[in-house]
């Protein structure tokens, strides 16, 4: 399974407490190295990696960006 980080705001979500936690490339780094090192033991381990997706706080600013968006369209609201 995946583990989602974004790079904008350097964060990584935790599955297992469903929550964006800061993290830094460094740890990114880090983990899809222990990945490769575990692939390459012959322990499969290729459904795992880190994938840029975006985070909680990328979803709220593009979430105000729409409101504001619609609110020009539709002055009543």
């Amino acid at each position: 399974m995946p583990i989602p980080y974004c790079s904008v705001h350097d964060r990584l979500f935790v599955q297992q407490k469903n929550v964006w936690i800061n993290g830094s490339q460094d740890c990114v780094t880090s983990v899809n190295h222990i990945y490769d090192t575990l692939d390459s033991a012959t322990i499969v381990f290729s459904d795992y990696g880190v994938i840029e997706s975006p985070c909680d706080l990328c979803i709220e600013i593009a979430r105000q960006a729409l409101r504001k968006q619609l609110e020009h369209l539709d002055p009543l609201r």
